[in-house]
């Protein structure tokens, strides 16, 4: 769905950074990354002009070709201190991901505990209010992923698979 009306664009963008800057801790950064989540799946309530409530999508789920997806090297993200995370994955202007790719002589258990320590009081933890999937790898390691403050331990391993694997992986013979 595609808003013309710039009025409700920017009511909908001033209700999204508000919960998201309602991070005044690193202990409150699930709370403000959970009503984040709520906004971007449910969508945004905000009253246009003449006080009709009208419900704004920051995500276009039923046309994603519809969506901006943009990829961003080195981000700045300045807040008790400054911190560059690799790659940022951005969907409308809204910072989904975080991902921390290093050579092989660093492992992915160092780029999760950097993810990690990231969100830390002291660090920049209120970057990560809106984002949805942290992800870490290195190019001989596999690549690891997790939502913000998942323990090291926790972070999934990234599995392709192909049709055949699939079918092999849930017992199904092809014919």
């Amino acid at each position: 769905m595609e808003y013309s009306d710039e009025y409700l664009v920017g009511k909908a963008i001033e209700k999204l950074n508000e919960t998201a800057a309602a991070c005044p801790s690193a202990d409150k950064l699930y709370d403000a990354n959970k009503k984040v989540y709520s906004l971007l799946k449910y969508g945004i309530k905000v009253n246009d002009e003449n006080g009709v409530p009208k419900t704004i999508f920051p995500i276009n789920r039923e046309a994603p070709e519809e969506n901006r997806f943009a990829i961003a090297e080195e981000v700045t993200v300045l807040h008790n201190c400054e911190k560059r995370p690799d790659l940022v994955v951005f969907v409308n202007g809204i910072a989904l991901s975080v991902i921390e790719l290093k050579k092989s002589t660093i492992s992915v258990s160092n780029r999760i505990r950097q993810n990690l320590t990231n969100q830390r009081e002291g660090f920049i933890f209120p970057f990560f209010a809106t984002v949805q999937i942290v992800v870490a790898g290195n190019d001989s390691e596999s690549i690891r992923y997790g939502v913000i403050n998942t323990n090291e331990k926790y972070y999934l391993e990234w599995k392709n698979y192909d049709k055949t694997s699939n079918a092999k992986a849930k017992g199904i013979n092809k014919v």
